[in-house]
């Protein structure tokens, strides 16, 4: 008898494990679509538009980045600009770059990153539901296990970079 419980309970939790893996996986996956995508209603001025490579920075550990590396080898941005993908661990290595991408497990380093980044024609994205309260342009977060994000259209202009009102549309617009 024994033996049978610890093997439906190790059959569900295995199957937990399954799920939960897979379900960030999908996360994953669709942040990574979103952020690619960001770049068709984003635009950058006419400096960052004509370097050879569209840089992503992404700050922390996060299954997004191996995401945005697949898409990367497949697609140019506008057509043209090949995809670089950078990972990061502090805010001192920020370099020049067209996304930043603030992984949840860095959300603590959020004042720090922001400061590095004002003014700097940088699309801001965070992993964590009202951080666009604070200052990031987009943040992702999940409502009902669907992903979802906030914009602050605000927030992309003082960045110096003009939004399509389509992707305020498909977003939760804060302001």
């Amino acid at each position: 008898m024994k033996k049978h419980f610890f093997f439906k309970s190790f059959i569900l939790l295995l199957t937990f494990f399954i799920f939960n893996s897979f379900s960030k996986s999908q996360d994953a996956k669709f942040k990574a679509l979103f952020i690619f995508n960001f770049t068709k209603y984003i635009k950058w001025e006419k400096e960052k538009e004509k370097e050879e490579f569209f840089k992503i920075l992404i700050l922390g550990n996060t299954a997004v980045s191996d995401e945005l590396s697949s898409i990367a080898g497949r697609i140019k941005v506008a057509g043209h600009q090949k995809i670089k993908i950078e990972n990061i661990s502090k805010t001192e290595e920020i370099t020049k770059c067209h996304i930043l991408y603030l992984a949840n497990n860095k959300t603590k380093l959020f004042q720090k990153t922001l400061k590095k980044l004002d003014g700097k024609n940088t699309l801001f994205v965070t992993d964590k539901k009202n951080l666009v309260m604070q200052g990031s342009g987009i943040s992702f977060f999940k409502e009902k296990e669907r992903l979802k994000f906030q914009i602050s259209t605000k927030n992309i202009k003082k960045n110096r970079l003009k939004v399509a009102a389509a992707l305020t549309r498909l977003g939760i617009k804060i302001d």
